[in-house]
């Protein structure tokens, strides 16, 4: 911590909690960026990661984990269906429910959108997203989490839709911004949850 403003200094050691081994541990700061979509559950998510402000080492302070929130990593919209669950809309619209399993990718809900409506309002995010240098946490949802991950690691996107997206669980993609990439996954339980609450203000690696 800088002594004159009590500021953490970028490249310091910091107290993190270490979801794999249930441990708090020291780990190097550095500057981190955060996206979240405009619905409230996201935001909800999101709203216990602490934002302190950084001593940049060029001068200068960097806000940590400043929220950005973007319209753009909202879930499918469903038109019509809006609310509704996959079993009520197989129920009450069969035939709209067997265009969507014969397509996935390219099925839109009446007045809403398809994945490929939700591919295009994602491409301005993937380029921003290319610019960075600084680690990024999005926290979105299923189907939107499914396109972004599919472009990062590469695969095609009429595979993108079948993709497993775990709950409670953060999915960290180390990339190259070509084709290599590492995947590591952080499975977070009721008392990970806990420690969140009796640890206010601490750091989660």
């Amino acid at each position: 911590v800088d002594p004159n403003t009590g500021r953490p200094l970028f490249g310091r050691i910091y107290e993190v909690y270490d979801v794999q081994t249930k441990t708090s541990r020291p780990a190097v700061i550095r500057p981190t960026r955060l996206w979240t979509s405009t619905l409230k559950r996201t935001i909800d998510t999101a709203r216990h990661i602490p934002h302190p402000v950084l001593e940049l080492r060029g001068g200068g302070v960097w806000h940590q984990m400043l929220p950005r929130v973007y319209r753009n990593l909202d879930e499918i919209f469903a038109g019509d269906y809006e609310g509704m669950t996959y079993k009520e809309i197989e129920r009450n619209f069969g035939e709209e429910s067997i265009l969507r399993k014969k397509d996935k990718l390219g099925y839109r809900y009446p007045r809403g959108e398809s994945y490929l409506d939700l591919i295009a309002r994602l491409d301005p995010l993937m380029h921003e997203l290319e610019s960075y240098v600084e680690p990024l946490l999005v926290v979105s949802h299923q189907a939107t989490l499914r396109i972004i991950y599919a472009y990062l690691v590469g695969l095609p996107r009429a595979d993108a839709p079948k993709i497993d997206i775990p709950l409670h669980t953060v999915i960290r993609i180390s990339w190259d911004g070509w084709q290599s990439f590492e995947e590591t996954r952080f499975a977070f339980d009721e008392h990970d949850f806990q420690q969140v609450s009796q640890n206010d203000g601490q750091q989660f690696l």
